[in-house]
């Protein structure tokens, strides 16, 4: 194969022993990730699914594919082990190197997302946001919540896109009441 002498057990003037290896050559062209997931996020995993490589000391970016899903929770970190490939542009990932890992499940075309902060507690023990329309009126809208992704939530429904919605002050807002949008302040 082409590649690189990742090790050499035996130097000139040494004596091989049967059956040992002389060198061993790597081939770094393609590289394989492997990560370890909490396992209910596993399951939005497939193989095929995109991912981006980044090592820790650089600003480089790779992108590559999940080839493996283990079928297997670890049992003592209970989480699963996933492998994303990669080609090694200039050979820029080592192997034994820690990259950091962004997986993409699912990409969802034409969501309504607002901030977490916007969502409120419902009465009935769901999820409301107050909406603000152009006439500076509160509407509480009971929402179905969908993925979630750091400080932002996917609505289902209950909300409209490109609609206002309440991050700060929403607690006690009744359902009508004329209200002010304030500007951020820096």
């Amino acid at each position: 194969i082409t590649g690189v002498v990742a090790d050499r057990s035996v130097y000139p003037g040494e004596i091989a022993a049967a059956g040992s290896p002389l060198l061993t050559v790597m081939d770094n062209s393609r590289v394989v990730a492997r990560v370890n997931i909490p396992q209910g996020q596993a399951g939005y995993l497939k193989a095929g699914n995109t991912a981006t490589l980044k090592q820790t000391d650089t600003a480089e970016e790779v992108t590559g594919k999940v080839t493996v899903v283990s079928p297997a929770v670890d049992p003592n970190s209970t989480t699963v082990q996933v492998w994303v490939e990669t080609a090694n542009p200039k050979e820029m990932l080592k192997p034994g190197v820690t990259v950091h890992v962004t997986l993409i499940a699912e990409t969802i075309a034409n969501a309504v997302v607002v901030p977490t902060a916007a969502l409120l507690p419902a009465e009935d023990g769901g999820s409301q946001v107050i909406a603000v329309g152009a006439d500076g009126v509160a509407h509480v809208r009971k929402i179905e919540a969908g993925v979630r992704d750091g400080d932002k939530v996917q609505i289902l429904s209950g909300a409209k896109p490109g609609e206002q919605v309440v991050t700060v002050g929403g607690l006690g807002v009744e359902d009508g009441a004329k209200v002010q949008v304030e500007k951020e302040h820096s």
